[in-house]
């Protein structure tokens, strides 16, 4: 039987704003869930993790004040989400072109 194991923590963001960041590690095969030094990496992993896609998110936050206005923001999400978008492609191309060899 697989077992998960999730994670979820709520960062404050100031009066009546919060923020709900979760991990889940999902199918674990149940002799590794058992195991507690294999469950404490992964719950430590869990806690950096999320506490990385916080600290992410006030980078990223940070950046976007630095420009004028929403639309302005806008536009460099826009892009931004256009570079990962082509990264994601350019990987999934390059992990298929080594599968096809």
């Amino acid at each position: 039987m697989k077992r998960n194991l999730g994670l979820e923590r709520v960062f404050r963001l100031g009066e009546f704003k919060s923020m709900r960041v979760t991990s889940d590690v999902l199918d674990i095969p149940e002799e590794l869930a058992l195991d507690e030094k294999f469950t404490a990496l992964i719950r430590i992993l869990q806690l950096v993790e999320v506490d990385r896609a916080y600290y992410q998110y006030r980078v990223q936050a940070g950046k976007l004040n630095e420009f004028e206005n929403d639309e302005d923001r806008v536009v460099e999400l826009a892009r931004q989400e256009a570079l990962i978008f082509a990264n994601i492609k350019a990987r999934i191309e390059l992990l298929h072109s080594t599968e096809e060899e």
